[in-house]
């Protein structure tokens, strides 16, 4: 019987992956703040300071008693959560990093939290530095709530059927789909986008009737590149295009809006859960959420961003991480602050541009393209990250990839630089030469963002694949 639920069961992963929503829909925790959140009015940018000042003081507070880390670090930095009198106090607070919650992650978890309720979910991002990120029920019913609460900022039904092209699809038969969210969800694996496999999602997307479409844009593109290219007609059913995880260009925007005939709607976020920004219909705005986190932009001096048009770093603290806060959380991407008013009439702290996230698109030997995701990065992780620090891979000619790998222990990369070759071949068979450079002591990290891809091949106009 264990057997039936490994992780290479295609059956046990969809009956895993339908009861983890179904516990999350369920939660108590789900249904309380998803009504908060629908009910949750400001009168005043005052009025919506107070709340985030109360809310950074219980995270604050429930970080200095509970979790090993914070309360090491306030004393260091001289900071106590009980004397917080303001927003601009908290900037005493230091930063954190990302590289330095990945060498203490163990020290980050609240001593006041069953360790047998935790489970953990991988993220790499962009940027090839990959974590290991503990959750709870509670964690993940509330990031549902937040969820459904974009989608109804947007406009966007919470129980519209939905065509899912996120990530690879472990599936034995060869048939890429797997049916989520108590069968309200369609995933098909954005790993086997080849003409041949897209005539028949198509086919299956059809049949199933997806009102909502749910994808990374590299992958989305491709799709809607071949239909473009088939002169296919557009899927009827679809009423909304929702993007996220990598930066939408805007020539895969227009793309996607002449095929579907919709707007494409986006926002920003991150697995680790500290910032969430939804993009506005009325004038392109990233609108920053103030009841999901509190969110600085700041120069490299780490000072607020005063001058115009100029980018900063997105430091977030999330108010829902219980089983692990991260506090002023560096997330390695940047935003460039409005300086202008929505339309909309919001008062929420509102962006620009994001910036620091990067399509996913490599180019094959012949000229055509493949889609080599934040999601792929997640798998790859997930099997290798006992021995792999950190891997980046860069693109600088057509046909090449070379795969830079960082092993945990110095000497020791052999074995993770054979099984990234072996899973990527298998993914791409024949359509790149790979090269691999092990750095056992490599060169400090700049400040910037270390993307995953390093793409110096940039085309505009997508050729297929293959």
């Amino acid at each position: 019987m264990s057997s039936f639920w490994e992780k290479g069961s295609a059956v046990a992963t969809t009956l895993r992956v339908n009861w983890s929503y179904l516990r999350r829909l369920l939660s108590p925790l789900y249904q309380r703040h998803h009504r908060a959140l629908s009910s949750l009015k400001f009168s005043s940018p005052a009025e919506c300071r107070q709340l985030q000042l109360h809310k950074l003081r219980q995270v604050l507070v429930h970080a200095y008693e509970h979790v090993p880390y914070y309360n090491d670090s306030f004393g260091k930095a001289g900071v106590n959560p009980y004397r917080l009198k303001s927003l601009d106090h908290f900037r005493e607070y230091p930063i954190l990093t990302r590289e330095e919650y990945r060498t203490n992650h163990q020290a980050f978890i609240a001593s006041n939290v069953k360790r047998s309720s935790i489970y953990y979910r991988y993220t790499g991002g962009t940027t090839g530095q990959p974590l290991r990120l503990p959750r709870q029920l509670r964690d993940d019913a509330r990031e549902l709530a937040y969820t459904h609460h974009i989608y109804d900022l947007l406009g966007v039904a919470t129980n519209a059927r939905k065509l899912l092209l996120r990530g690879p699809v472990e599936d034995a038969i060869a048939k890429y789909v797997r049916f989520e969210e108590l069968g309200k969800t369609m995933r098909l694996s954005t790993s086997n986008m080849t003409d041949a496999n897209l005539e028949n999602y198509l086919r299956r997307i059809r049949a199933f009737g997806p009102q909502l479409v749910y994808a990374v844009p590299s992958s989305l593109a491709i799709l809607c590149h071949y239909m473009e290219r088939q002169g296919l007609p557009r899927l009827p059913g679809v009423r909304w295009v929702f993007t996220q995880s990598e930066m939408l260009y805007e020539f895969q925007e227009r793309l996607i809006e002449r095929v579907f005939k919709v707007p494409v709607l986006t926002s920003y976020g991150q697995a680790e859960h500290v910032v969430s920004a939804w993009r506005c219909q009325h004038s392109r705005l990233y609108h920053v959420l103030p009841y999901y986190g509190y969110t600085e932009l700041l120069d490299s001096r780490g000072d607020p961003i005063q001058a115009e048009a100029q980018s900063g770093r997105v430091i977030g603290t999330g108010f829902a991480g219980y089983c692990a806060p991260l506090i002023r959380y560096d997330t390695g991407d940047w935003a460039i602050p409005a300086r202008r008013t929505c339309r909309c009439g919001t008062f929420y702290s509102s962006w620009e541009a994001v910036e620091g996230r990067r399509m996913s698109l490599v180019y094959t030997k012949s000229g055509g393209h493949a889609c080599l995701g934040p999601m792929l990065l997640c798998h790859l992780f997930a099997e290798t990250h006992r021995t792999i620090r950190r891997f980046g891979i860069e693109q600088r000619r057509p046909g090449e990839l070379i795969v830079t790998v960082v092993p945990i222990n110095p000497g020791d990369g052999g074995e993770a630089t054979s099984f990234l070759r072996n899973a990527l071949e298998a993914e791409y068979p024949g359509l790149f030469d790979i090269r691999f450079v092990v750095e056992d002591n490599p060169p400090p990290t700049k400040a910037e963002k270390h993307l995953f891809l390093r793409q110096y091949v940039i085309q505009e106009e997508l050729t297929p694949f293959f």
